[in-house]
């Protein structure tokens, strides 16, 4: 597989070649569109997403759709690993029926880096976000065996239970209403970890021992398979989303009473990669 071009690695997944990675499983995430250079990514505004700042956390899709639109730029033998990775937000992205739609295509690609960008609607078509990221071209060690003759079509895996975005969540606490009706962020953060105002997406991704200490707040995240999308990394989708909800958690810690809060921008620098091997990860903000 890996000795096929990105390109025709991202258009067994949009045939369905191959089954859908746990990443799309665990969020509703599917390409629904890939072209020579960019990629489509459809994902739902369910109450899953809803983050610490009692919005939709669209980190996930973002991050996902842009490092889909560099693989496809991909030589034979290699693949493609975010270095930087930036949001600019226009409006609230809240939970409703539909899909969140993310286009993004390669601006500039070169042997040694591709910098792509993306545009995110609601529902609705409304402009939500905009984002780019610079991954690096690296070749895949060991060397791959050459290519199949030809891919089979994958049957999807069935299982007893729902996947996990289609089971039902709690009620999400309304963050947002305890901002501004007279709750301080600190407050909110306590009470968060504390169980008393769980995250939908901290569930999802498995968030926990959160923690505030010496002016430091976060929280960690097992290195789980759920978190792989299109390599046996944890994805960097799943790192971006840690790194922003203790962000938020950080930043709420700074919120008087009686104000709202909404992000702006979000810029994520990735260091290393991480194995699935169930070890924490630990953000802190």
């Amino acid at each position: 597989f890996w000795s096929l071009s990105g390109f025709d690695r991202m258009r067994a997944f949009s045939d369905g070649l191959l089954p859908w990675p746990p990443l799309s499983r665990l969020t509703g995430m599917r390409m629904s569109h890939v072209d020579a250079g960019s990629t489509t990514w459809t994902m739902p505004a369910s109450e899953w997403l809803v983050g610490f700042g009692g919005l939709l956390d669209l980190t996930l899709l973002i991050e996902t759709a842009l490092t889909g639109a560099s693989l496809t730029t991909a030589p034979p033998g290699s693949t493609v690993i975010p270095v930087t990775f930036s949001v600019n937000h226009f409006r609230v992205p809240r939970a409703a029926r539909g899909n969140i739609i993310a286009h993004a295509r390669v601006v500039n690609s070169s042997s040694l880096f591709v910098f792509t960008e993306v545009q995110v609607q609601d529902p609705d078509g409304r402009p939500l976000a905009q984002g780019s990221s610079q991954a690096a071209v690296t070749p895949v060690t060991p060397p791959p065996p050459p290519p199949p003759s030809s891919l089979r079509r994958a049957e999807e895996p069935v299982y007893a239970t729902p996947d996990p975005y289609l089971r039902p969540t709690t009620v999400p606490a309304d963050i947002q209403r305890a901002l501004s009706g007279g709750s301080g962020g600190l407050e909110v953060i306590r009470n968060a970890l504390e169980g008393q105002a769980r995250s939908p997406l901290a569930d999802l991704l498995g968030l926990h021992d959160g923690f505030i200490e010496d002016e430091t707040v976060g929280m960690s995240m097992p290195a789980s398979e759920w978190l792989c999308c299109f390599t046996r990394e944890v994805s960097p989708a799943a790192l971006a989303g840690l790194a922003n909800m203790t962000g938020w958690m950080g930043s709420l810690t700074l919120h008087p009473p009686g104000h709202w809060m909404a992000g702006l921008d979000l810029v994520v620098r990735f260091h290393g990669q991480a194995l699935p091997d169930g070890r924490n990860l630990r953000g802190s903000s």
